[in-house]
């Protein structure tokens, strides 16, 4: 795009940003499911949800005449526990590129790393977005379910043949979490009427951003880093001393351009936005040719019984919450190419 297409953007976007916080819009006050379960009310004079600015409304009738209920819900659910469900798998490559708690990756992290124990000490907004073996995710109404997608050995004279802990398992070793309502019983799941927010007040932030970087300007590139350090800041990312809250200070035109479609695929993830984000800066072939996506593989170690011998006390014993202690002895943590 030329610059004044660029200015034409800021433009737009400052004036939604300046209508939209008039009428009482603006980030929701934390990144979790209920930035999708929370609906406005009518009448009221200012949105419930500040984050909704566009939405595609659904009902929970289960009338012909006026049904309207989206699939989405019951279809991120572990099949098992919905009939329509496992369809939406984050592949291994979206759950690493979520940075660590100080909002940094893990090569410059002040927090430790490691594949074994990949989940520990991310972004807020990955406990919220993918679901993983072990992690605490209370659906159907259960506060305490955990999701167990772990293999093991089950024969001594063929290793190699392994069976899962769980019916239907996992195509990718994950679940998407995000807007997922676990509130939702078996029975309400199939007749959802969550609405699914088409664009969010975070969006129009990074929207401004973006339109800014490419201006160039001094004060337009002060007003990208606020962006960006608002949206990081409503996730729960450290601060820093810096108060950058990860970002690097001083970037350059491309690093900050470089940030800010970092954060588009973080904070937006799976809300049909990547594909036209990547289209858009024709980052298509560069992005994406040559790659494939990787499942993660979770296998019970020290298995001689060749059994799943950890079913009945794995709920009580393992410890797979942010910050909290791993028995991390019991499993193998393998990345897997070849996951279409």
């Amino acid at each position: 795009m030329t610059r004044p297409v660029w200015q034409a953007a800021y433009d737009a976007s400052t004036a939604a940003i300046a209508t939209l916080s008039a009428n009482g819009f603006g980030l929701y006050k934390k990144w979790d499911y209920t930035m999708w379960t929370t609906e406005g009310s009518a009448g009221g004079s200012t949105p419930r949800n500040s984050e909704a600015v566009w939405v595609t409304e659904y009902n929970t009738s289960n009338v012909d005449n006026d049904l309207n209920n989206e699939s989405y819900d019951a279809g991120c659910r572990p099949k098992y526990l919905s009939t329509s469900g496992g369809s939406n798998t984050p592949a291994w490559e979206l759950a690493a590129a979520f940075p660590m708690k100080d909002g940094k990756d893990t090569l410059h992290s002040g927090y430790a790393y490691s594949l074994q124990t990949f989940y520990k000490n991310r972004d807020p907004r990955f406990y919220e977005t993918i679901a993983y073996n072990g992690c605490n995710w209370g659906l159907n109404g259960n506060s305490t379910y955990r999701l167990w997608t772990y293999f093991y050995p089950n024969t001594k004279s063929s290793p190699t043949k392994t069976a899962s802990t769980e019916t239907s398992a996992s195509s990718s070793g994950f679940y998407l979490r995000k807007g997922v309502d676990p509130t939702l019983t078996l029975a309400s799941m199939q007749n959802a009427g969550t609405d699914w927010i088409e664009m969010r007040y975070a969006e129009v932030l990074l929207n401004q951003a973006e339109a800014a970087a490419e201006i160039g300007n001094l004060g337009q590139t002060q007003e990208a880093y606020q962006n960006l350090i608002a949206i990081r800041k409503r996730a729960g990312i450290d601060a820093g001393t810096d108060g950058l809250y990860g970002l690097t200070a001083g970037m350059t035109h491309d690093q900050m351009i470089s940030a800010i479609m970092f954060e588009r695929r973080i904070e937006l993830a799976f809300e049909g936005k990547r594909y036209w984000d990547l289209r858009r800066r024709k980052l298509l072939e560069s992005t994406l040719n040559g790659t494939m996506r990787n499942k993660m593989v979770v296998t019970l170690n020290d298995n001689k019984s060749y059994t799943d011998y950890i079913l009945t006390t794995r709920d009580n014993k393992r410890e797979y919450e942010p910050g909290q202690s791993v028995h991390d002895e019991f499993y193998r943590v393998d990345t897997d190419g070849g996951y279409v």
